[in-house]
């Protein structure tokens, strides 16, 4: 469900469920949280009311990358970025990626089992906002 009239987007988040361990496969590259355009979406039309000048998102710049929760045995940290200004009007939505993960502390443990990553389902996309 989308409450904004015009131009809103949504967004849905995930989280690593299980990290990787040993020589398992690690998540990398992979996104953390989405955010789509709204009213109208990103094929659609905008509606006669919506239609004047156009704001193109604007991302802030990456954070530093998170502090690795893991000395051996495999984990993943994380950095991110915010967005500043949300598209309007038609401008070019805000479809980059705003959060990564990358693996760090791959160094084997002394006894460990092979665990690949595991990724969460995606959360409920939430509703429209500005």
């Amino acid at each position: 469900d989308c409450s904004c009239t015009c131009f809103g987007v949504r967004e849905r988040q995930r989280i690593v469920a299980q990290f990787h361990a040993g020589s398992g496969r690690p998540c990398v590259d992979q996104a953390l949280k989405e955010v789509v355009p709204c009213n109208p979406g990103s094929n659609d039309i905008a509606p006669e009311q919506c239609r004047s000048l156009k704001h193109d998102c604007v991302l802030g710049q990456w954070s530093e990358w998170g502090a690795c929760p893991v000395s051996c045995g495999g984990g993943n940290h994380e950095r991110s970025r915010h967005i500043l200004t949300l598209a309007s009007h038609g401008g070019k939505p805000c479809s980059d990626v705003l959060s990564q993960t990358t693996p760090c502390g791959t160094t084997a443990c002394a006894e460990e089992k092979c665990v690949d990553c595991l990724w969460a389902a995606w959360s409920e996309w939430g509703a429209c906002s500005k």
